[in-house]
């Protein structure tokens, strides 16, 4: 069956079932901890997974000095709209 389809049909099939079941874990997600929490801990783990994905291919990552430095920055309100 997956010889007669190409590979980016295989890619678009792929792709739909995770957007779908991303709609069946952000339900249950916000159901147990508070909606702000959960969409911070969902971009804390996309953020996580795309550096991830950038390093595995080869490309050059920031240092961890970097990295901690914009966490601090925006934990001072610096790159956000005011300090929390």
């Amino acid at each position: 069956m997956f010889a007669t389809l190409g590979r980016s049909t295989i890619s678009f099939l792929i792709m739909c079932f995770i957007w779908g079941a991303t709609w069946i874990a952000i339900k249950t997600g916000v159901s147990l901890v508070p909606p702000i929490q959960f969409s911070g801990a969902r971009f804390l783990a996309a953020g996580a997974l795309l550096l991830a994905f950038w390093w595995c291919a080869g490309h050059w990552v920031p240092a961890i000095a970097v990295l901690l430095g914009v966490i601090v920055l925006d934990r001072w309100g610096c790159l956000t709209n005011g300090p929390r």
